[in-house]
Parts: C-alpha cells; structure tokens; sequence
C-alpha cells in the first residue's frame, strides 16, 4: 500500500448500500484499489444492509469487542427495509483505512414527504460540507441526481456513473428531464457502453466517458480448470427478479433434461422472484437436478469448474457475472440485450453465444438451441471455453483501474484549471469594472457639467440631459475602445460597436436615468442636482454589464 498524506486526494464514493449487486461490488473493488493507492477514501451510503460486500481496507464493523475496539462508536443506521440497525464507525481522526458515512434517515427523524426530502437533503449537504473530497464518485440512478443537486453549492466535482441501461435508471419522464438537466453540470458521465449514450440529451453526451468493469482478482489468479475436468454444470449468477428472467432458462433447461440426463442447473442469488422461479423449477422433469443456493460468499469456488455461464436479462449495462464466467473458461451464453454490455464483450460464435432479443417464448426457444449446441460439440464448446478467456487480459484489475484513474485525476486538474481560469476571469471583470467606472466617473462630472450648464442656461432639465448624454456616450466610447474592452468587439471603431453603446447608454444612461430623475425630483421632491448623482448607484453597474456582454462581447 503507497503512503496516505494529506497531499492525496480524497475521493467520497456515494452509493445506496453495499449490497451484493454488481453496481455495488465494482465500487468496493474501486474503493479498495484507490486506497491501495493512497488516496483518502469514503463511501457514502443510505443503508447499511444485512448481507454485504467486505472490504479488507473497511473500517466499520457489525458487532466490536469492547474491551479491544473502544474507539469504535456505535452508530443508528437503517436497511433498504426500514429496520433499524447499528453499526460501529471510527471517527475520521482514528480511521486508518476506508471510512464510511451514512445519509439515510432514521424512522424518528421522518415527518411528511416534503419534510423527508428537504432533510435527506440537507443531511447530504452537511455530508460534503464535513468531508469536502476533491471528487465525488456517484453510482446509480436518483443517487447521481441527489449527488449533483447537493454537492453544486460546494464546488466539489461529481463523476455521475450509470451502472444499468440507462432507461431502467431513469425510468419516468421527470428523472430522465432531470438527468438531462443536471448532468451536463457534473464533471464527467461515466457508462460502461457506447450505447448507453444515446438515452441522453447531446448536451449530457459530450460529457460521457466509457469505463467497462474490470475482472476481480479471485477470477484471474485462480487456475483455469481444464474443459475435459468440467463437470455437467449449468450456472447463471445474478438477483432473481424479473430483469434478470432466470424463468426462461429454468423453463429452457426443462426442455433438454431428457436429452441429457448428466446436466444439472446451480442458480445462485436471491430475490423476490425466487418463489415464482422455485414454482418454475418444481414443473420440470426432475425438479431435483435444479439447485437454488441463495447468496453465497464466494462465487468463483462454485463455479470455477462448472462448464455453461447464461446470461438472461432484459437489460444489462457491463454485466460482472458475465466477465468473471468469462475469465474462468466458461462457455458463455447470454442474450444480446439493452444496451449492448453483452456484446461489447461476446463475439458470437468466437467467444461465447449471443441469443436475440423477443418474446419470452422467442427467447426460450433461442435458448433452447444455444444449450443445445454447447452441450452437444464438444468442439465449439472447447473453443468458446478456450476464447472466452481473453477477458482476464481486455479486463484485468490492472488495466481497467489504471482507466478509472487516469480519467479521475484528468477530471481532478481540469477541475483546478477551471477554478483558477474562473479566478482569473473573476479579477479581470473587476479590473474592467474599475476601468469602467473610472471613466465613467470622468464622464460624470462632463456630464453634470453640460447638465447644470444647460440649466443655467434656462434649458429643461429633460433636454440637459439629452445634450448631456449624447456628448459623454460618445467619448465613453472612445475612452472603453482604447482602455477598458480593448480587442473585444469584432471591429472597435465600427459604426456598429458605437450604436450599439449608444443603445446600451439609452437604456439605462437616457431613459432609465430620465424615470428615475422624476422619480427623484418629481416624486420624491429630491433636488434636482443631488437627483443625478443618486442615480449613478443604479446606472454604472447597468451600463457595465451591457457594454461587456453585448456592445463589445466577443465574437
């Protein structure tokens, strides 16, 4: 592990939980390799769930030995399901390795709706304001719009990354207006497929970034089991839920068990489909052959030496599962689904099997022959298990984390160029104003001069101001030209550039300046010379503005 300093960065990682999700499980692996790298690392969650991913570098525990870890503080946090919970946190100054923070709200702290959202707001809000990273990472859906929302009045950069297709994250009018609204503002859009741009305004595009995820180290440093040494196995890894549509393959295997009675299929994961696929199972031939293992610790013991991955989701972003199945030499076969993950890793009929997208039915049947074909030639099948294992090098820790960093701290230095271009032109507009207002101060006493002249003259008040300003507008003119705004017209000494100052100073030099003169003197009963000096507070600042932004901007 390198050294941590206050001179590295710290990056907050935001996300719902750590549950054993792909999305979530791609964070771990970024948290842990940023803090092997010596960078200060927090994940932010809402939740604190029952069964999660487990960091070696994590610096919070479920259950303490008192007598040992008495600087760890208990702390009231909840699950996805509303139950309360208690974990045990070291505080920053204490914490030698990732720390963790929660945002969610605890049951007492709620009231109506409204109240909830403007307090799981504000917590955020209080959330950045105590750690103040130097980038934020945000995973998934309505996190990246609350990250965005909470984190502008801050400064703080936000990488925004969609982890699925993009229309199951955003999946109403109202987010997607929000997400093409809100993302242009964050520092970077990170997808894990060209194809999931397209969902986005063009605005929200130019930000994107592909990032794919990358294989975990237990997938690449175990040995490869020979293909002749793999046992009769089918496995498909992933949340049983309608998404994932793990019914077709339950259904699909059904159909071949006859033809091959040495086949078994392992389903691991868990979800509130698993009653309905259990149904599902219990309607084959020989329900038996079917296992359901639920969550388990660790994937890769149970599959290593299976021989047939499938893949049957709806819709996937860079599936994980897929990849680790990959790099363990298991033939591969998975629908080609929204928005493109599968394929940007399957070449079909080179690497893995891709099935077309249809009917439940439609799909089942394709299914039915990809198995069919990879059970059958052991000849296709070899050289799928034997290609499939390009991943461990096109997706390795190494490369793909590389990727994540050097994109971060790209990211990271535009970020303080901004600030510092933003600081610049911040002290160039003032050394403009001051510029301007000299000269205009100048032109002010001219103007006075001519105004009180006229007066004196027995001239109306009205008419001296006319005379007035049509004599200083046009030196202002040449004053700003050789001093103030030199070089930003597109011709400085135009006929153009001079009538659009004398607009300008219409605007708010000759009518805005003769209401306000009535207002003063005929309303208000202000002397008529004190009245044109009150007006030089509303004037200047106006008429600076619209000779920067419009009679001399750019082109």
């Amino acid at each position: 592990m390198k050294d941590i300093n206050d001179s590295k960065k710290h990056i907050a990682m935001y996300i719902g939980s750590l549950s054993k999700g792909g999305a979530e499980h791609v964070m771990c692996n970024l948290a842990e390799y940023f803090f092997l790298e010596g960078y200060k690392v927090t994940i932010v969650t809402t939740y604190y769930e029952d069964d999660e991913y487990e960091l070696s570098n994590a610096f919070w525990k479920r259950s303490i030995d008192s007598s040992a870890d008495n600087k760890y503080l208990p702390t009231d946090v909840i699950n996805s399901k509303d139950m309360p919970r208690e974990v045990f946190l070291l505080d920053e100054d204490n914490c030698p390795g990732i720390r963790r923070v929660f945002s969610g709200l605890m049951p007492s702290d709620r009231k109506g709706r409204l109240y909830n959202f403007l307090a799981r707001t504000k917590k955020l809000e209080d959330i950045w304001a105590d750690l103040r990273p130097d980038l934020i990472l945000s995973f998934i859906g309505k996190n990246n719009i609350m990250a965005l929302q909470t984190a502008r009045k801050f400064g703080i950069p936000v990488v925004v990354s969609v982890r699925a297709n993009p229309p199951m994250e955003y999946y109403t009018k109202t987010l997607k207006t929000m997400a093409n609204k809100l993302f242009p503002q964050a520092a970077g859009v990170v997808l894990q497929t060209t194809g999931a741009a397209e969902f986005f305004d063009e605005k929200v595009r130019e930000k994107c970034h592909v990032l794919p995820n990358s294989v975990s180290e237990e997938f690449i440093a175990r040995e490869v089991v020979p293909f002749e040494n793999r046992t009769k196995t089918i496995v498909s890894v992933g949340r049983l839920d309608n998404n994932k549509n793990q019914g077709i393959l339950i259904r699909a295997f059904g159909r071949l068990m006859d033809k091959y009675p040495d086949y078994k299929l392992v389903i691991i994961g868990d979800g509130d489909c698993r009653g309905e696929y259990t149904r599902l199972a219990g309607e084959t031939p020989e329900p038996t052959r079917i296992e359901f293992t639920g969550n388990i610790g660790n994937v890769a013991d149970r599959i290593s030496d299976a021989k047939i991955y499938v893949l049957t989701s709806k819709e996937e972003g860079l599936p994980n599962a897929l990849i680790e199945a990959m790099a363990l030499g298991l033939v591969t076969i998975s629908t080609d689904c929204p928005c493109g993950g599968p394929a940007d890793i399957i070449s079909d009929g080179d690497n893995g099997i891709l099935i077309p997208m249809g009917t439940d039915e439609e799909m089942e049947n394709s299914l039915v022959s990809a198995l069919d074909r990879a059970m059958s030639d052991d000849s296709l099948a070899r050289r799928l298990s034997e290609n499939a294992l390009s991943v461990r090098e096109k997706y390795s820790p190494a490369i793909i984390n590389a990727l994540w960093k050097d994109y971060f701290e790209k990211v990271m230095s535009e970020e303080v160029v901004a600030e510092k271009s933003k600081m610049q032109t911040l002290i160039e507009y003032v050394k403009q104003f001051i510029s301007f207002g000299l000269i205009g101060g100048l032109n002010t006493f001219l103007s006075l001069g001519i105004y009180w002249f006229v007066i004196y003259l027995g001239g109306h008040y009205l008419l001296a101001n006319a005379i007035a300003f049509a004599i200083t507008v046009f030196i202002s003119y040449v004053l700003n030209n050789i001093f103030t705004f030199k070089g930003e017209g597109k011709a400085e000494w135009s006929l153009k550039t001079l009538f659009k100052v004398y607009v300008s100073y219409s605007i708010t030099g000759l009518f805005l300046t003769s209401f306000l003169l009535w207002i003063w003197t005929d309303c208000l009963g202000i002397n008529e010379n004190i009245a044109p000096i009150i007006n030089l507070f509303f004037t200047i600042p106006l008429n600076f503005l619209l000779n920067k932004f419009w009679a001399y901007k750019k082109n």
